[in-house]
């Protein structure tokens, strides 16, 4: 039968814990905000970067390097430890555009972004029975492939060719892309070689801009940290765009087709 502790051994074993407390606290509480040890033993901040992908099995590089595969629940990624900087991110998917951007780490934050990575090849339906869709491309319902859109506090506007978005919501509750740690932008541009004729907030997204130009059908991202990521949907000359019900609609040589994104 083993005999009970004495009461001094009992008051060392407590003042051992209070001590290893004390010591392992701290460094916790440390670790939990972002602080690592370099291996010249000094002490730095490090930032971290959230990558929302919305596809499993797509890979996530970081300055060219593999860290991370999504999977079939978690279709992001969070990559933790990293020194303050710039990172240039790619993500590859099987029959999906590659999506590529260099964005800023911070001390103590996280970085979040969204990636664009269309099919390939777009899936296009043939309407048979257009005629309610053909007078959405009638000369009456043109303003309205012009005219501002407004979705979760972003209006999108249409100006000398380009649109520009605004945020019009409360300053502190900006989209991430605004923003780069404390300085955040009003209004952002979405930067073309050509001129966009007709443009709609993409279905499912406030970070995304349909639009036609003379040569196709593109997705633009609103984000504007380092290049905009635009994507093809349709490239060929004499498309018309229309978006209803949040189905994207597309005239082609007198044809009409529902695409699925």
């Amino acid at each position: 039968m083993m005999q009970p502790l004495s009461r001094k051994k009992r008051l060392g074993y407590l003042a051992l814990c209070f001590v290893l407390f004390l010591i392992i606290a701290p460094v916790a509480i440390l670790y939990a905000k972002g602080y690592r040890l370099t291996e010249t033993f000094q002490i730095t901040r490090t930032g971290g970067l959230y990558i929302s992908v919305g596809y499993s099995g797509a890979q996530i590089y970081i300055n060219g390097s593999l860290s991370k595969e999504t999977g079939v629940f978690q279709k992001g990624a969070l990559i933790q430890n990293l020194k303050p900087g710039s990172y240039k991110i790619r993500v590859e998917k099987n029959d999906l555009n590659p999506w590529e951007k260099e964005l800023p780490v911070f001390k103590e934050t996280v970085t979040e972004a969204r990636v664009l990575m269309l099919p390939l090849e777009s899936e296009m339906v043939e309407i048979l029975d257009s005629s309610d869709v053909a007078g959405l491309f009638g000369n009456k319902t043109y303003a309205s492939s012009t005219g501002p859109k407004i979705i979760n506090k972003l209006m999108a506007q249409k100006e000398n060719g380009e649109v520009t978005v605004r945020w019009q919501g409360e300053s502190d509750s900006q989209p991430s892309y605004f923003c780069q740690e404390e300085k955040c932008q009003d209004e952002i541009s979405i930067k073309t070689s050509e001129n966009i004729n007709t443009f709609f907030f993409l279905p499912g997204r406030d970070d995304l801009i349909i639009f036609q130009s003379n040569n196709g059908i593109y997705v633009a991202e609103i984000d504007n940290r380092s290049q905009q990521n635009i994507q093809p949907v349709l490239e060929h000359p004499d498309l018309a765009l229309r978006v209803s019900d949040n189905t994207i609609l597309i005239k082609e040589k007198g044809k009409f087709y529902s695409v699925a994104l």
